[in-house]
């Protein structure tokens, strides 16, 4: 892709470099609405197929379609921590990078059943945009978290110039080439299409552990004595 004016390189810093105590107590204080069912967790409702669905089994996929993405206490802890690493870095963007015309997070971005979320994207008065996706963890993970910004760059890219990418992680900024991106991300979006809409013939064993058992309407499987 030629660009007629380049996008200004912003400020990015791996995330052990920005303050985080003051937004993961104000987190905690103010808490989340939230349904429980038991130990269980309603942390969104039903909504279209995301990045985070990549690769899950059948039956998360289905169930987050249908009931929304359900969580035990201790997920529900990760998943605040990572609200209140998204919020601060996201605040601290701002501060470092007010030249850009626009600055958003998480903004929604919907294709026919797919729906994205990416953790930042900034744009210039040219209308060039560059995407931010934040993640809490190390590059151990590096793999996962490339599919979900190639999926957010290819979908950002059907309605804007997307000209940068950035993936920042707890111990490194990783800039990402946005040909290959869009490309791949292309290929995750077809496959998030095709995700299942109907639930699956034969729970398993171990459901009792999943945060969709409460929830979930596959029937159970029927013992029948020996003859």
């Amino acid at each position: 892709m030629t660009l007629k004016t380049p996008i200004l390189k912003p400020i990015v810093q791996v995330l052990e470099e920005v303050g985080l105590r003051q937004y993961l107590e104000q987190v905690v204080r103010e808490g989340r609405p939230i349904i429980r069912l038991g130990r269980y967790i309603m942390l969104d409702g039903p909504h279209n197929p995301g990045p985070s669905l990549l690769h899950k089994p059948k039956c998360i996929a289905w169930n987050t379609i249908v009931h929304g993405s359900w969580a035990t206490e201790d997920d529900l802890k990760d998943t605040t921590y990572g609200e209140a690493v998204h919020r601060a870095y996201y605040d601290w963007f701002t501060r470092h990078n007010r030249h850009y015309g626009k600055i958003a997070l998480e903004p929604h971005i919907v294709i026919g059943r797919v729906t994205a979320r990416p953790d930042i994207v900034y744009c210039n008065n040219e209308g060039e945009c560059g995407v931010v996706e934040i993640k809490s963890y190390g590059l151990d993970k590096l793999s996962t978290a490339r599919m979900q910004v190639a999926v957010y760059a290819y979908m950002l890219n059907q309605f804007v110039s997307v000209a940068q990418a950035w993936l920042v992680l707890r111990d490194a900024v990783l800039p990402m080439r946005v040909s290959e991106l869009v490309e791949l991300g292309r290929e995750l979006f077809e496959e998030l299409r095709r995700l299942p809409r109907e639930p699956p013939s034969k729970p398993s064993t171990s459901c009792h552990r999943c945060p969709f058992a409460r929830v979930c309407l596959v029937p159970k499987p029927v013992l029948t004595q020996p003859p």
